[in-house]
């Protein structure tokens, strides 16, 4: 069993749905779930992803069981020099959707863009294994540091 979290707007938590957008190892139409090894990294995905702008709203974390033993690895000593990178998405998001088009694990180990000693996880939503084996386990409140929430937000 392995444990990810993944932080939220409210609006979309108690669900473990995907949104087919492509990101740096999908591509679009591929419902892929987003999970990392700790909150903190999960934090810094998420403020990575929105180019360190400030954050508005309400979000959560959500933390993740997945009852697998065993999952796909990306090594990354196998991967280009400039992976961490953004002209690097079209190799990634190949080398994933051969992962997500196999339906052979449930779950892809990557390592994070953000920090490369950590690892992202990438969850299947249309595995057939994925009902089964991912459940919620705790959803919690998550407040950003106010230097990264909008000056404009209300609470």
């Amino acid at each position: 069993m392995i444990t990810v979290y993944n932080i939220r707007l409210e609006k979309y938590a108690g669900t473990l749905e995907a949104s087919g957008r492509a990101n740096r190892w999908n591509r679009q139409d591929e419902f892929v779930l987003y999970g990392a090894s700790h909150i903190s990294l999960a934090a810094l995905e998420l403020l990575a992803g929105t180019s360190l702008k400030p954050l508005a709203g309400k979000y959560v974390v959500l933390e993740i069981a997945i009852d697998v033993t065993d999952f796909a690895r990306v090594d990354p000593r196998k991967l280009p020099e400039n992976w961490r990178h953004v002209d690097a998405y079209a190799d990634l998001q190949k080398l994933g959707s051969r992962w997500y088009q196999s339906k052979i694990d449930l779950v892809l180990q990557v390592p994070s863009a953000v920090v490369p000693y950590e690892y992202n996880y990438l969850v299947d939503t249309k595995h057939p294994d994925f009902a089964m084996r991912c459940r919620i386990l705790r959803q919690l409140p998550f407040d950003f540091d106010n230097r990264f929430v909008a000056k404009n937000e209300n609470k």
